[in-house]
């Protein structure tokens, strides 16, 4: 339910399920009585053709349990049949119909959407990635020099996007000095509902030692090379010995290297993606349709390119008060917000929901006059003249419980 321009961050996802044709999708929402909004604004985007199940769950699952509890409690499938997974946050710009023509084409048991992430990547200095290792590409092996190694493997996963091959080996949350591959997971999966129903007897709730409960830290390395490695799993000798023998055919489908799929696991990317997919929407040609449908382009300049181009993309809703002497550069306003000061490559916030006297309201956000906001995510509140002319700069900036505000680090 984060912000991504105006939308939010499942809209993306739901998006590109209609765009595939989807008619019925299950969202695992998590407890209530955080679920409430999500539920919502889910049943918000129902239409009659377009229908949403979300399902609030009693205890948090994990991936794989949450598929396994929705094959129990909602779909009536054959084996053959063909079930889509998607994260909830993770804006891309990704087609998903010639992935799924793939996972059809090869009689596919499980396909992933794998994409060639660059090793200098300022991401894969922070975390970890799911990488993909296939037999078609360069091993460290054959190399003298890491380097080399990095880029004959980066150049010819380039030529191969667009096309699946069979995965040898996946690691779960490998670094990047000691990666086999730069080709990581998006979390987006196409099953056959056959090899969901014979794995569904192994899943385990998250709690349980040991657990087999994750996507993608089990059922990947499990049939990504590693079935040893579950032994004490309590999943039966017939399905290690049809895993080995090949009956459950585990694909990757090499997406182009500008595909643009962001994790947003932190504030500083929520920040950086909305800054991102300003730039996007700026390249679009005047007579083009608005991408503001919660929708990236599906091709796009580079940002250096673009920020020649577009000095001052920034978003700012409807219901937004602007006053004059404000200053908004590269940056995304949300409704119910008062702004007199400079905002610059940051976030505000929509007002927020309040009761009073029993009556729901709407309080709005206030930026003062005076106040300068650099790089900065601000949830809500008031910065009044009492800021002014201080620049508040790489900071989340919300309410306390107590009333007051804290400023976060970013």
């Amino acid at each position: 339910m984060l912000p991504l321009l105006n939308r939010v961050l499942i809209d993306y996802s739901i998006n590109a399920l209609q765009r595939l044709g989807v008619q019925m999708i299950h969202v695992g929402t998590g407890p209530r009585p955080m679920s409430e909004i999500l539920e919502r604004h889910l049943a918000e985007l129902e239409t009659p053709s377009f229908r949403i199940n979300a399902f609030s769950e009693k205890s948090l699952l994990d991936t794989a349990g949450t598929l396994k509890y929705i094959m129990e409690n909602f779909l009536d499938v054959d084996r053959g049949d063909t079930i889509c997974v998607l994260p909830c946050d993770t804006p891309n710009n990704i087609d998903l119909k010639p992935i799924l023509l793939n996972h059809l084409h090869n009689n596919a048991a499980l396909t992933v959407a794998a994409l060639p992430i660059r090793w200098s990547s300022t991401e894969w200095k922070e975390r970890t990635f799911g990488t993909i290792k296939l037999g078609i590409l360069p091993t460290i092996a054959e190399f003298r020099d890491r380097n080399h190694f990095e880029t004959a493997l980066r150049q010819r996963s380039e030529v191969l996007h667009g096309q699946s091959f069979r995965v040898e080996t996946f690691c779960e949350q490998e670094e990047r000095d000691r990666a086999q591959s730069n080709l990581i997971s998006t979390a987006i999966y196409f099953f056959q509902a056959g090899l969901l129903m014979d794995l569904a007897p192994f899943i385990t709730p998250r709690e349980a030692d040991p657990r087999f409960s994750d996507i993608g830290l089990h059922i990947l390395p499990l049939l990504g090379g590693r079935h040893e490695e579950f032994a004490s799993h309590n999943i039966n000798d017939n399905f290690i010995r049809k895993v080995k023998r090949g009956d459950y055919p585990f694909y990757a489908y090499l997406l182009p290297g500008n595909t643009y799929w962001r994790d947003i696991g932190n504030p500083l990317a929520l920040l950086q993606a909305n800054l991102a997919a300003l730039q996007m929407n700026a390249g679009q040609k005047p007579n083009e349709e608005a991408e503001s449908v919660g929708r990236f382009p599906s091709s796009w300049q580079s940002l250096g390119e673009l920020a020649r181009k577009f000095r001052n993309p920034s978003f700012i809703d409807e219901s937004a008060v602007i006053r004059s002497t404000a200053r908004i550069r590269n940056s995304v306003i949300l409704g119910n917000t008062d702004i007199a000061g400079h905002i610059k490559n940051s976030i505000v916030f929509p007002g927020s929901h309040q009761s009073l006297a029993g009556k729901s309201m709407m309080r709005r956000n206030v930026i003062s006059r005076g106040v300068r906001l650099v790089n900065c995510i601000f949830v809500g509140g008031t910065l009044g003249p009492e800021f002014a002319p201080k620049t508040i700069s790489d900071r989340i900036i919300y309410e306390t419980i107590h009333g007051g505000l804290a400023f976060d680090p970013i």
